[in-house]
């Protein structure tokens, strides 16, 4: 019995052919066509419209699809019997499972439908598995985010508290600062309190010169305790009499010092004035200062005209001693400076309202005790101004002697 092979290879020319290839017939179905045999000669021809269609139950991918259904007798067989494997090839065309093989080498299992190329799957997939795995996804993803702000959150907070521990300590060292640190005040009262000390261990010479240390053992003096009106010791005598205490030059407070006017026989030059440059300005300035002195002593003010000229004539001295700076002994200038400045307190002196009291006796100084110069310096509000020449040993003798006065009272004060 002749069987018939694919009709792609054109060999369908034997009439007395019974039955026909399963792969052939399942290809051209696939095709949509079929095999006639009128007037005994089989033939491939399309299929009719009108051809009855029935639903694949061999393929669920396939499930809804219609398939074609020949007519009964024709070759002998039944496409819904003996040939129903013709519908699930339909259905699957690159599938053999129905026929026992797979056309690419791969077998099918239970339950399994085998891929064209050869690879085993699931003959159907949930459709809600792509909605649940996205959705799982989703949460996990949501999760992430939720821990990781937490973890953002948690940081910042930690950032704070480190912040706030940082203000905490730089307060702490402010207030810390603060408590070590020397106030005004304290840096003022060390520093008069080591001015005291250094005054009355034998301070430098020049510091007493200028009345700095005796001014601070007269401060450290007023404020010992009174008795009777008088400090604590009643009375001390000084190394003083009255002539030594001419020597001793007091001021208000303005800076003006008229010691060098008090000379009887007036001003006394220096050597470095004595040449024929200096002789106007010389006699000129020596007239001017008796005439203030005897305005002053009569009580009165003393003319400005004087003083204004007085200053024009120590500015006029003081550019020819810097002139002649280069060409005289270094003892010499500073002996004719200190005398300039001298004379500059003086004018200031004599222009203050005080003027008359350093000459009318009023400023002089009558005190035969410690505690007696105390009180007279106290009431008057005066302080000690800078000795001038000749006067230095005067200056020494009194420092001494308001020294050892303020360290016994001061033991006294301990020792109670």
């Amino acid at each position: 019995m002749l069987r018939f092979c694919c009709p792609f290879c054109a060999v369908l020319t034997k009439p007395s052919a019974k039955r026909i290839d399963a792969a052939c017939l399942a290809l051209l179905a696939t095709l949509g066509l079929t095999v006639s045999t009128a007037h005994g000669q089989q033939r491939i021809v399309p299929m009719r419209p009108g051809m009855a269609m029935q639903r694949s139950a061999f393929n669920p991918a396939m499930a809804g699809r219609m398939l074609p259904v020949f007519p009964s007798g024709l070759f002998g067989f039944n496409p819904h019997s003996g040939f129903g494997n013709l519908a699930f090839l339909y259905a699957n065309p690159y599938s053999m499972a129905g026929m026992g093989g797979n056309p690419y080498g791969a077998s099918s299992a239970a339950g399994q439908s085998a891929s064209s190329y050869g690879n085993s799957s699931t003959s159907s997939s949930d459709p809600s598995a792509g909605y649940l795995s996205g959705g799982a996804s989703m949460t996990n993803g949501q999760g992430r985010f939720e821990g990781s702000q937490q973890q953002a959150y948690l940081l910042q907070e930690q950032v704070r508290g480190e912040q706030a521990a940082n203000r905490r300590e730089i307060f702490d060292e402010h207030l810390y600062e603060r408590d070590k640190t020397p106030t005004a005040e304290h840096e003022r009262q060390t520093f008069q309190q080591e001015q005291l000390e250094r005054s009355r261990n034998n301070p430098p010479r020049t510091e007493i010169w200028s009345g700095q240390a005796l001014n601070t053992l007269l401060a450290d003096l007023q404020k010992l305790p009174a008795r009777g009106g008088w400090p604590v010791l009643g009375t001390a005598e000084l190394p003083l009499d009255e002539d030594g205490l001419k020597h001793i030059n007091i001021t208000a407070g303005n800076g003006g010092n008229a010691g060098l006017l008090k000379a009887e026989d007036g001003l006394h030059w220096p050597l470095a004035f004595a040449g024929e440059d200096f002789k106007a300005e010389r006699e000129r300035l020596s007239a001017l200062a008796q005439q203030a002195v005897r305005q002053a002593t009569l009580g009165g003010p003393v003319d400005v005209g004087t003083t204004g000229q007085m200053t024009r004539d120590l500015d006029q001295l003081h550019k020819e001693l810097r002139r002649k700076a280069g060409v005289l002994p270094s003892s010499l200038y500073i002996e004719a400076k200190t005398f300039l400045n001298n004379c500059e307190s003086a004018v200031r002196a004599l222009q203050q309202r005080d003027a008359a009291r350093h000459f009318t006796g009023v400023y002089a100084l009558k005190a035969k005790t410690v505690p007696e110069l105390v009180t007279f310096m106290t009431e008057r509000g005066l302080r000690f101004a800078p000795a001038i020449p000749g006067g230095e040993s005067a200056y020494v003798a009194l420092c001494q002697a308001l020294a050892a006065y303020d360290l016994t009272a001061r033991a006294q004060i301990g020792q109670r």
